[in-house]
């Protein structure tokens, strides 16, 4: 069963366009409607930027590009050294939320709309530390790690907005789901 089910996510693509294409669209969104709140989120959200060398090259191609070096080169050998911490992040994001079971206000008040609040919060947490070790490249660390997932998570869960504006149905597709999962 195991292996089945492992065969199958091996299956899946990976989806880096639409990965960032979702990011980059979010991020705009934020600096839009919000710039001036979240300085923290916003400074994360600029390192990410900078790391796609967004400002010079905006368009999608290039930002791919850049964001597949910054996995390749910096993201992935430093998570392969700190792999606990996005373990640690996951876990202490069921235990905060009573996963499956949310407890806190009624609008992600079922176990699939939590589970995928919880797959949009860590992939979102993992793309914009993509873009900063890309940025940072070599002196991409644990306290770019620990102000993006902070920034993040004060971000997404304290603002009940959020959960009001996600499309639940449209990210009910397990593959839609596991492409933005997947590097």
């Amino acid at each position: 069963m195991l292996d089945t089910l492992r065969e199958a996510m091996e299956g899946i693509p990976v989806r880096l366009e639409a990965q960032v294409s979702l990011l980059l669209e979010t991020v705009n969104s934020f600096f839009a409607a919000k710039g001036s709140n979240h300085r923290r989120l916003r400074e994360c959200l600029q390192d990410f930027l900078d790391g796609l060398n967004h400002a010079k090259e905006p368009q999608v191609e290039s930002c791919v590009s850049r964001y597949a070096e910054g996995y390749a080169k910096y993201f992935a050998p430093f998570m392969e050294r700190h792999s606990y911490m996005m373990e640690n992040y996951l876990v202490n994001h069921i235990f905060r939320a009573g996963f499956p079971f949310y407890n806190g206000p009624k609008l992600a008040s079922n176990p699939l709309r939590e589970y995928i609040f919880m797959c949009l919060e860590f992939s979102a947490i993992k793309g914009l530390l993509i873009g900063a070790a890309a940025h940072y490249r070599d002196a991409f660390s644990v306290e770019h790690v620990v102000k993006i997932v902070q920034s993040v998570v004060k971000a997404l869960e304290h603002d009940c907005l959020v959960r009001r504006t996600i499309n639940w149905e449209g990210l009910c597709d397990p593959i839609s789901m596991a492409a933005l999962l997947k590097n």
